[in-house]
């Protein structure tokens, strides 16, 4: 039965060039223009990080989705996202964090 398979498992990819393509075609890839303070904030990061900057951004978009509801309500199509600077969000956040301060009271 050895003689069949000598070398253990088959190979799942026939040299190194498909297994690195293989690789990269997991992963989508975007292109984003972005202001030149973002691109220098985004390399800052990423020095700190000792990460790559695709890797910060990729972070930076899973927590904007899982932290930020109004993208699923369509808020975000031909505006400005919300940041923390905004007044309005401000404000809701700060209404938001009351309501569960008072909830979370217990009195």
């Amino acid at each position: 039965m050895r003689d069949e398979n000598p070398g253990g498992r088959p190979k799942k990819y026939a040299n190194a060039a498909e297994k690195a393509k293989a690789y990269r075609d997991r992963w989508a890839t975007i292109s984003v223009r972005a202001e030149a303070r973002t691109k220098e904030t985004l390399a800052l990061i990423a020095k700190t990080c000792d990460a790559s900057e695709a890797d910060i951004v990729s972070a930076a978009l899973k927590f904007y989705a899982l932290n930020f509801a109004g993208w699923q309500d369509g808020l975000i199509f031909g505006k400005r996202l919300p940041t923390v600077q905004d007044k309005a969000y401000a404000a809701k956040r700060a209404r938001e964090d009351a309501n569960r301060d008072f909830l979370e009271s217990g009195d």
